[in-house]
């Protein structure tokens, strides 16, 4: 629904509703919502989604449109800000998020736009060189639990540009297969990761047909890894990871047992595009993971003197020491040292 979460101020008396600011706006949806759903009652289940997110429209929306996934593509890249899930931590539990800029080609053209706005080469294909804007702003919708999403999609698309279109599609099927984590789950404080950055080029450029402004190509730094937390209904944890980087990457993973709510004893599994696979298990201090090479894990516990902001010791290795111990007055961490494949997302399950 175009124009959901929008509430402007209107000085037209004419209107019957009060000069200026005010919630006529958000009382006038919820009635229009009120009324679709009234007609559509005992006839077919429907969902009602809206352009942009806002507390307001909390209780009349079921799915609520976020594109800051793709910052870089429609805003200043100097404006010195920088996206993160706020929106997602808070209200998760009461809104699906789908939504993203996230898009390979050129814009499209419609005839009905004046011809002076046409793009030069509608849907061309963009240069390879961003690929990896494409991979992060997907990546960023994955671990901060947003429905996936394309933009300017078409099915050649599969065989032209087949390394990111089969990172979208192992992104849905694992999304598909954790919704008791990202969707109907509760967003935790994501760890914080010693992974490796590097400088990608970024297109700023807008996906819609009318645009009056070429493609623009600035550089900036990010993190080859990302990652959130999740805790399930049944209390277990999760933490989905995503690699967007052309090479493996093993980043140690630093979990808080505490502020995580994590069981006293349990079990630690792999969700991956290989499947479910368990690959080692916790008790109260001790966290034992697969050694074999098959896995490439090593893990360890420790308790760090800083709240648990990064890993003591190095990890990254499996033939490293499996567990250890540390004499602190601060909260117990858990680190795992945990091996990802090159554009290969998965989530790393602790629980009963």
């Amino acid at each position: 629904m175009d124009q959901a979460c929008s509430s402007l101020a209107c000085y037209d008396a004419n209107h019957g509703h009060p000069i200026g600011g005010g919630k006529y706006w958000i009382d006038g949806f919820r009635l229009l919502a009120g009324d679709i759903r009234a007609r559509c009652a005992g006839r077919r289940q429907i969902a009602l989604a809206g352009e942009g997110c806002g507390e307001g429209w909390l209780p009349s929306l079921d799915l609520m449109l976020s594109l800051q996934v793709s910052k870089e593509r429609y805003s200043n890249p100097k404006d010195g800000w920088q996206p993160i899930p706020f929106f997602q931590t808070v209200y998760h539990p009461y809104c699906i998020l789908f939504g993203n800029y996230s898009s390979l080609t050129m814009p499209p053209y419609d005839d009905l736009w004046p011809a002076e706005f046409a793009p030069a080469e509608p849907l061309k294909l963009l240069d390879r060189k961003y690929s990896q804007q494409f991979l992060l702003e997907q990546a960023r919708a994955f671990v901060w639990g947003q429905q996936p999403t394309v933009a300017n999609f078409l099915p050649a698309q599969l065989r032209e540009r087949p390394e990111e279109t089969e990172f979208v599609m192992q992104l849905a099927r694992l999304r598909s297969r954790a919704l008791q984590y990202l969707q109907k789950g509760v967003f935790l404080r994501p760890p914080e990761l010693e992974a490796p950055e590097a400088t990608l080029p970024m297109s700023r450029l807008s996906i819609y047909a009318g645009q009056q402004g070429a493609l623009t190509s600035f550089e900036g730094r990010y993190p080859m890894v990302l990652s959130g937390a999740w805790r399930a209904p049944d209390g277990n944890v999760a933490v989905a990871l995503a690699n967007i980087a052309n090479e493996p990457i093993t980043v140690p993973l630093v979990l808080p047992q505490k502020e995580y709510g994590m069981p006293r004893r349990g079990g630690i599994w792999r969700l991956g595009p290989s499947g479910h696979q368990p690959i080692g298990s916790f008790k109260g201090e001790r966290v034992s993971v697969a050694s074999s090479s098959h896995f490439g894990w090593s893990g360890r516990f420790g308790v760090h003197p800083l709240g648990c902001p990064r890993p003591q010791g190095t990890i990254r290795h499996p033939s490293h020491s499996s567990h250890s111990s540390h004499s602190s007055h601060n909260e117990n961490c858990w680190s795992v040292a945990v091996p990802l494949a090159a554009r290969e997302a998965c989530l790393v399950e602790f629980g009963r």
